[in-house]
């Protein structure tokens, strides 16, 4: 699935995701078109519980997950 698409259908959804994979909480990689990983970003410098924005090539690579994901409140 593309990052854009999830985006597009759940506002939010992937700055979710991606603070959760900078906290070691979700295991997903981000591929670009070349099939490159994308590294994870740090995590935002709002603090704990504040998702930054995806990036530009955040949002034009695939998520691939490698594992189930699961999310504690």
């Amino acid at each position: 699935m593309s990052a854009a698409a999830l985006e597009a259908l759940a506002p939010g959804a992937l700055s979710w995701l991606l603070a959760l994979r900078a906290r070691g909480a979700s295991d997903f990689e981000l591929r670009d078109a070349a099939g490159t990983v994308l590294p994870p970003a740090a995590q935002a410098a709002g603090g704990a519980g504040v998702a930054a924005p995806p990036s530009a090539a955040e949002l034009a690579a695939s998520l691939h997950f490698t594992q189930r994901l699961v999310a504690f409140g």
